[in-house]
């Protein structure tokens, strides 16, 4: 079971990979997007609370500067201490509106509370200054400076100074929890961060041995299957080339036997109907004809076995040469076909093996016979030059041609051509289009020299030996 639970994690690894990496990129980017939106409210809290804090100032500053201008109108009766008195009337209705705002807003129940307390007491404060300004413009200015020297006024500014420095403590408080709460919230965003980032790194590492793995892998079995097909191909490119070689051999042996066996029996059998001939009476004028006629057949019959042992072992290649061979050849083919004939070939034979010279030969024959089955040409040139160590032939025509990419599965014409003359290190090369005709070039080695015997010169002291020559 264990095994089994194993091989499908194998097959299927590369898709778990893939599963994983998206869940952990999945994974990265809601945690980084809950962080930030976590870190975001902390920061705004943050700057909400400072924004308190001053606000929680500047309300104990202005109700300052209210009871300032009013106390010093009081004192010395002039108007301009009204205008700082005036003025932060407003602002203290300003901000007492929007800090309580503020704390309703985000829903601290027991700081609207406090603060609602102090904003009474500011209330409260107001009015008793605001009475006691009445009290001086209706020129009883000895009262109202009475009621300023008591300590009443003191003590309700104290408790409004408390009460404000209550809840500025609280929002500083606050302002520092909420900051080191932002900072434990950074922290444990890098460390997840850095944990899936770990993770992936991980990921990427397993994905790339195995990436590795398969890739030598698959670059060992595709040198296997290199190897094979190698072998495969020197397997079937020996075998073709000992079936041409069987196949040369067992018509030069059926050649020979043709000429043997059957052209001795053709030529005694002539023999014996010419004495037959010869013997017959004069009124014996029907036998007569009948022996003629066997006569003629008899010609007919040895005229075809050479014709069959030509084309099996060509005696003009065996005793003459390549040369001569593939210029009788050619000549015969071209006055058949009715071409237009253009021979470059050299005098002398290039130095090739004898099987090098039969490979050409049948392939010149069976060129041949595709460009006058296919060609429909009116003009064949044939070329053979040999130099620089190897010998090349063209047989190039200028009939309608054909696509090379196009021609049949099971045509083996040029593929026989090209199994012929690799074997002997040679290659095969065919080029053609259609309207424009083919051009047919073959290019083997040429035979090696041997290295030249240097002769030995005679020298002070005794010759060397075998093993002094050759090592």
């Amino acid at each position: 079971m264990a095994t089994a639970n194993w091989q499908w994690l194998l097959r299927w690894r590369w898709e778990a990979a893939l599963a994983v990496c998206i869940l952990v990129s999945v994974g990265v980017f809601a945690l980084s997007e809950t962080s930030r939106i976590r870190l975001t409210d902390s920061y705004d809290d943050a700057i909400r609370s400072m924004w308190v804090t001053e606000r929680l100032g500047d309300l104990a500053s202005r109700v300052i500067e209210a009871e300032s201008g009013q106390r010093g109108y009081l004192l010395v009766r002039r108007p301009v201490y009204l205008e700082s008195y005036d003025a932060a009337l407003p602002k203290i209705a300003e901000l007492r509106r929007a800090i309580r705002d503020h704390y309703v807003t985000r829903g601290d129940l027991k700081q609207t509370q406090a603060f609602d307390e102090v904003s009474g007491r500011i209330g409260t404060k107001l009015s008793e200054l605001e009475q006691t300004l009445k009290v001086g413009q209706q020129g009883r200015s000895e009262l109202a400076l009475q009621v300023m020297g008591t300590d009443a006024g003191q003590r309700s500014m104290d408790r409004i100074r408390a009460g404000i420095a209550a809840l500025q403590t609280h929002e500083r408080e606050r302002t520092h929890a909420l900051v080191e709460e932002w900072r434990s919230g950074l922290q444990l965003s890098r460390a997840g961060v850095a944990a899936i980032t770990a993770l992936n790194i991980v990921l990427l590492v397993l994905i790339m041995r195995w990436m590795k793995r398969d890739w030598l892998r698959a670059r060992d079995r595709e040198q296997e299957l290199d190897r094979m097909v190698q072998q495969r191909t020197t397997q079937l490119a020996n075998l073709a080339s000992y079936l041409h070689e069987v196949s040369e051999t067992e018509k030069t042996r059926l050649g020979r036997e043709l000429h043997d066996e059957l052209g001795a029996t053709l030529t005694a059998v002539k023999m014996d109907v010419a004495w037959t001939r010869g013997k017959l009476a004069p009124g014996q004028r029907a036998l007569a004809e009948k022996l003629e006629r066997a006569a003629r057949n008899l010609d007919m019959c040895i005229q075809v076995k050479r014709r069959i042992i030509e084309d099996l072992r060509p005696t003009t290649l065996a005793n003459f040469g390549l040369m001569t061979a593939a210029r009788e050849l050619a000549e015969q083919t071209a006055e058949r076909a009715g071409w237009k004939l253009k021979l470059e070939l050299p005098d002398e034979d290039p130095d090739l093996p004898e099987e090098t010279a039969i490979a050409l030969f049948r392939i010149l024959q069976e060129t041949l016979n595709n460009a006058i089955k296919y060609a429909k040409a009116s003009t064949v040139r044939i070329s053979l030059v040999g130099g620089l160590g190897e010998c090349v032939v063209e047989i190039e025509d200028d009939g309608v041609g054909f696509n090379p990419r196009n021609v049949r599965a099971k045509a083996s014409g040029l593929v026989g051509m090209r199994q012929r003359v690799e074997p002997h290190g040679g290659r095969f090369y065919v080029t053609s289009q259609p309207g424009r005709g083919t051009l047919v070039r073959v290019s083997v080695p040429l035979r090696k020299e041997p290295p030249p015997v240097e002769p030995e010169t005679s020298r002070a002291g005794p010759p060397a030996s075998e093993g002094e020559l050759f090592g």
